[in-house]
C-alpha cells in the first residue's frame, strides 16, 4: 500500500515539478523547506 501511494505521489510530483507552483502545494512544502 504503501509503495503504490509512494509511487502515485513519485508521479504527481514529477509533472508538478514541470509547473513548480503545482509542487509547492502538493509538496506541502516539505521539497522547499
Amino acid at each position: 500500500m504503501d509503495d503504490a501511494l509512494r509511487h502515485r505521489y513519485e508521479t504527481i510530483r514529477r509533472a508538478a515539478a514541470s509547473k513548480g507552483r503545482v509542487l509547492v502545494a502538493y509538496s506541502g512544502g516539505v521539497d522547499s523547506g
